[in-house]
């Protein structure tokens, strides 16, 4: 991390930290979050996608470029017309990087490799669809969600082949035994080893997915844009034994998560789980009430009379690094990040 600023960063995030554990009441920490926004050089206010390298930038997707993070400084990445070596689009919709250090930015309109000797983009041909996930093999090779089907990218030799046309992908992620599950528009699917997808009932009508998240204790977890949050408990066992259950909100209970698409999920180091919400704020499952008959959720939400309140309640990103910063992007205030 030679030239990043992030101990300067990490103090005032251990301030934040502190102040949590002063303020808890009845053991429940009052959640402050410090704010990343167009003010301090963040290309756009609406922000798709987040992911900290191994070299500690974090780089931020926005409706208007990508943005790297050092702690204090903002560097933007933006199309031009006349350079063939910038990013192919302004549009970031996912970021990923590969076991050998390869860092893959996803757009509107394809796939770009960013060249760190450079500080450049290359951009990868094969691939015109807008890009949704990221996801690397055991074998090493990157597997890429789109709405227009699902691509395999061979790092060494650079082919790009599309295995899939006719399932449009939202997540893709893997589970133990390398299981690996497609979230779509049309449900979920398991997908083998000779790419044919078996469609997997979650026992509700018309299931739109959104995002997909695999737990420290391999559960599968599923935010859906109708249907709420759904978790398998067993993903790795044979498809007629799943444990499936079923988050949703109820009017009549305060606790119950929140209303509307989550397009998120993420865990922290102690097992909580962190649901991103669209007009619903950061929706928080801590670990002991999984196991609930009936599980409370904490909301955390904008409060305009608040400055440590989260900046806005779409929220469209999450992601928790290994420092347990946890990064929130939303859809109209950049980003707010917190501990």
């Amino acid at each position: 991390m030679r030239g990043l600023y992030w101990p300067k960063f990490l103090f005032i995030a251990y301030l934040l930290y502190y102040a949590q554990l002063c303020g808890a009441d009845n053991g429940m920490p009052a959640y402050k979050f410090r704010h990343l926004t167009v003010v301090d050089g963040l290309s756009s206010k609406w922000v798709k996608s987040i992911y900290r390298d191994r070299q500690g930038y974090l780089w931020i997707g926005t409706a208007d470029g990508l943005n790297r993070f050092d702690g204090i400084n903002i560097r933007v990445y933006k199309f031009s017309v006349t350079d063939s070596s910038s990013i192919n689009h302004n549009f970031v919709s996912a970021i990923f990087e590969d076991s050998r250090g390869n860092l893959w930015v996803g757009t509107q309109v394809g796939l770009n490799r960013y060249i760190r000797t450079k500080d450049c983009f290359q951009r990868v041909v094969g691939i015109n669809n807008y890009v949704s996930s990221f996801l690397e093999s055991s074998t090493g090779m990157l597997y890429i969600g789109s709405p227009g089907g699902l691509f395999v990218l061979d790092p060494h030799s650079g082919h790009i082949w599309q295995v899939n046309t006719e399932i449009g992908i939202e997540s893709i992620v893997t589970s133990g035994k390398r299981r690996i599950w497609a979230g779509t528009r049309d449900g979920l699917f398991l997908i083998d080893n000779n790419f044919s997808f078996q469609k997997v009932d979650l026992h509700l009508p018309d299931v739109r997915i959104r995002t997909l998240y695999v737990d420290s204790m391999q559960q599968l977890w599923v935010g859906t844009e109708n249907s709420g949050l759904l978790v398998i408990a067993n993903p790795n066992e044979t498809l007629k034994k799943f444990n499936i259950r079923h988050f949703g909100h109820n009017h009549r209970h305060p606790f119950s998560l929140r209303q509307g698409t989550i397009y998120a999920i993420t865990q922290d180091s102690y097992g909580n789980l962190w649901v991103g919400i669209e007009n619903g704020g950061v929706n928080i499952l801590r670990a002991n009430e999984l196991k609930s008959d009936f599980p409370k959720f904490e909301h955390l939400e904008h409060n305009p009379f608040d400055g440590y309140t989260l900046g806005n309640n779409s929220v469209h990103a999450l992601y928790c690094d290994n420092q347990q910063t946890l990064w929130v992007g939303t859809y109209g205030n950049g980003i707010s990040y917190g501990l």
